[in-house]
């Protein structure tokens, strides 16, 4: 249920404009909402949602819904660190013309709440980890078991520096073997060498790194456009990419405008879950 207010913003935003957290945003156009048109599903669509009901990756069962296109492109997937001080975000994300990721703070107000409204607009959720400087081992099993239970339909964790998972030994470990017995993904933020990647994956956690952060420094929707460009051209030519931004009011203008961008149609903008699945 998104939050008190929401829907009547929602309502009164006019046609093609985007509203988030009180602020109206142009969009490029009508703004689409993505609803699956309504058909008979497939007998292998029929046999993928039966396992999908007994499989207990978290990784599968929480993803958001999402069908490869007939003809195969690269992935490109763009992960969106969730502002828990906005107020119907999750409308304003799940109206963009191509779905995307939401990772949420598990520490912030009403983490739990925000998760729920953004899973019923479906989008799927990421959890952000973070530990305390210097963690033992025993650290990363409580605040793993907590950052888990708060967020219980996380895809997958995303480290971006904090949460241990880089580390080799000790807490990263334990932090580790809680992914794989949930069945969760890791998204990593890029750093050394990739053998945090590779710990994940031995340690049978689907694992990826971030490619770039679109607007770490507040880039304007211009800036944000052309990095989407870069970051498609390397996922034609690595066959996938996950890229960072924000929730903010630029970055989701740029993200509908880009929309229709000639590098946009070079690709197939997915979920993290697609992306991490594939890997």
């Amino acid at each position: 249920m998104p939050p008190d207010g929401a829907d009547s913003a929602a309502r009164e935003a006019p046609a093609g404009r985007i509203v988030v957290g009180g602020q109206t945003m142009p969009a490029g156009g009508a703004v689409p909402v993505r609803r699956p048109p309504a058909r008979e599903p497939s007998s292998t669509e029929a046999g993928e949602a039966a396992a999908l009901e007994t499989d207990p990756s978290a990784l599968r069962r929480h993803a958001a819904d999402w069908t490869p296109p007939a003809v195969e492109r690269p992935l490109l997937s763009v992960l969106l660190l969730d502002d828990p001080s906005l107020d119907g975000a999750e409308l304003a994300v799940a109206a963009l013309p191509w779905p995307v990721s939401v990772a949420i703070d598990p520490a912030a107000p009403g983490a739990t709440e925000r998760m729920a409204a953004y899973r019923a607009a479906g989008v799927e959720v990421l959890a952000l980890a973070e530990l305390p400087a210097r963690a033992q081992p025993s650290d990363a099993a409580v605040a793993y078991e907590a950052m888990l239970a708060t967020l219980p339909e996380a895809v997958a964790v995303l480290d971006l520096g904090g949460g241990g998972l880089a580390q080799s030994g000790g807490a990263g470990s334990v932090a580790l073997d809680r992914l794989a017995e949930r069945g969760l993904g890791l998204v990593l933020a890029p750093a050394g060498l990739g053998g945090a990647e590779r710990a994940a994956e031995a340690a049978g956690v689907p694992a990826t790194t971030i490619l770039r952060d679109l607007d770490a420094n507040g880039q304007d929707d211009r800036v944000i456009r052309r990095f989407l460009d870069d970051s498609a051209r390397r996922a034609g030519l690595d066959g996938s990419a996950v890229v960072l931004a924000r929730v903010r009011a630029e970055t989701l203008t740029a993200l509908s405008l880009w929309a229709g961008a000639r590098r946009a149609a070079e690709v197939s903008v997915a979920p993290v879950s697609a992306v991490l699945r594939e890997d």
